[in-house]
């Protein structure tokens, strides 16, 4: 019996020190950026759009053959360059090339609307030609090539990120994935993102007398949804508390009002950088003894930290807007839809952040792959564009920025939440089966002893 309740507290044990582990699984993702890009690598929304994070521990390009490192080149054209590196005067995104391949862009040519009988030198001059200006100072040059993708159908590659506001996983994937992948040069001119604050959130309805009754449209062959509050006023249950949802409804208006990716990513991304997740609060709160732990720097809740964001990164974008928007029927609206687009996702979410490019889950079943965001858009990008183009595709400059290969992080073991729910479950029946024959042994040794008892009495 002993033995039994002690086997039991020992799985416990084991079970609750393998979900914390489970749980600090977005810290290693940090320590193992950290050991990707260096220790001083800078990050976060003061560099988006600026200089490329990264240092001499960087890693090989996303652009590389048989592992050449062309990140050393892109750094080169950038500071040479500055904005001009991959802007065009007439605002079209700047292509590169590898100079081995760059060298033979005469025969990438569309092949849609292709005059066969043009002379070639013709048609490399219409549809691109090298540009001998290569990257100072570079041992593995890019050169940029006159090029612009073909017109017709739609090259963008779609990125969805299903995640909240307040979660210490989507807060790190946000500040050192999606912020420097976005803010790659020339990134935005090929990306379809879109973010769906939701989580793991539900809904409530506050009037029993008024049912909360939606109309859903799906559009786009299903793969977005449009949805309309007929009746009822639903209330919103989120993970981490009231200040989730409000975070959640602020994004969702900022982008509804503000379409543009370079309008509305900055303000979110600040929101969510910023915001203290999970686990964490502002350091004076911490030293205030609230019962919070400083894990990391964080300024306050989404609420509070939207007009700071707005200001700092919205332009002209409408504070009374975007709060009109958050408290009335818009706002419920666009969770609602989230809502659903978060719920009918197949294959379903297993994690947050749970990241889809071009359609294809990235980030499971192997986690460290979400690390590699940046070249598997330009990947499929590549694939979407290849059909189109005789020869090697040209990619933005940013395109060479990203590693090819994840980090390496130390897996969870015992089996992740399989093995720690097994745990938890033997560990409980061991402990229960050891109190029962205690309470059983009990039990019968005072009935042993009652006997022994009444026999002295009756002698």
């Amino acid at each position: 019996a002993v033995g039994a309740v002690t086997l039991g507290l020992i799985a416990m044990a084991s079970g609750g020190r393998l979900h914390s582990a489970n749980r600090r699984y977005s810290v290693q993702q940090l320590a193992a950026f950290e050991a990707l890009w260096g220790p001083d690598a800078p990050h976060g929304i003061s560099q988006f759009g600026g200089t490329p994070w990264g240092s001499e521990h960087a890693s090989k390009g996303g652009g590389g053959k048989r592992g050449v490192d062309y990140r050393a080149s892109a750094e080169s054209i950038l500071a040479a360059k500055g904005d001009a590196a991959f802007l065009r005067p007439d605002g079209r995104i700047r292509h590169y090339l590898p100079k081995h391949e760059a060298k033979h862009f005469h025969s990438a040519l569309h092949t849609q609307n292709l005059d066969e009988e043009a002379p070639a030198e013709d048609a490399a001059a219409d549809h691109g030609s090298a540009n001998e200006d290569t990257a100072p100072g570079s041992s593995v040059p890019l050169q940029e090539v006159d090029f612009t993708p073909p017109k017709g159908f739609d090259y963008k590659v779609p990125v969805e990120v299903y995640m909240e506001s307040q979660g210490q996983a989507s807060k790190l994937f946000t500040e050192w994935v999606l912020v420097q992948v976005v803010g790659a040069p020339g990134m935005t001119s090929i990306i379809n993102l879109m973010m769906f604050p939701w989580g793991q959130c539900h809904i409530i309805n506050k009037d029993l007398t008024r049912p909360v009754n939606v109309d859903v449209e799906y559009i786009d062959n299903y793969t977005a949804t449009n949805v309309t509050l007929r009746s009822g006023w639903p209330a919103f249950l989120c993970e981490h508390g009231p200040s989730e949802c409000e975070g959640n409804a602020i994004m969702s208006c900022v982008t509804a009002l503000y379409p543009k990716i370079e309008q509305w990513f900055r303000v979110n991304a600040c929101i969510v950088s910023r915001t203290c997740a999970d686990g964490e609060a502002p350091l004076v709160d911490s030293v205030a003894h609230t019962g919070a732990g400083q894990t990391s720097v964080c300024q306050g809740l989404p609420v509070d930290l939207a007009p700071q964001c707005i200001d700092e990164f919205g332009g002209d974008m409408s504070i009374p807007a975007i709060s009109q928007c958050v408290k009335g029927r818009q706002g419920t609206e666009l969770l609602l839809q989230n809502m659903v687009q978060t719920q009918t996702l197949m294959p379903p979410i297993q994690m947050l952040p749970w990241v889809l490019v071009d359609d294809e889950v990235l980030n499971y079943p192997n986690k460290s792959h979400i690390f590699l965001l940046g070249k598997s858009i330009c990947d499929a990008y590549i694939r979407k564009v290849q059909p189109y183009i005789n020869g090697s595709v040209p990619r933005p400059l940013g395109c060479y920025y990203f590693p090819t290969e994840p980090p390496y992080m130390p897996p969870i073991t015992l089996w992740d939440e399989q093995g720690i729910l097994l745990l938890w479950v033997g560990g409980g029946v061991c402990f229960l089966l050891g109190v029962c024959i205690l309470i059983a042994w009990k039990y019968f040794a005072l009935q042993h002893n009652a006997k022994y008892e009444r026999l002295e009495e009756d002698a």
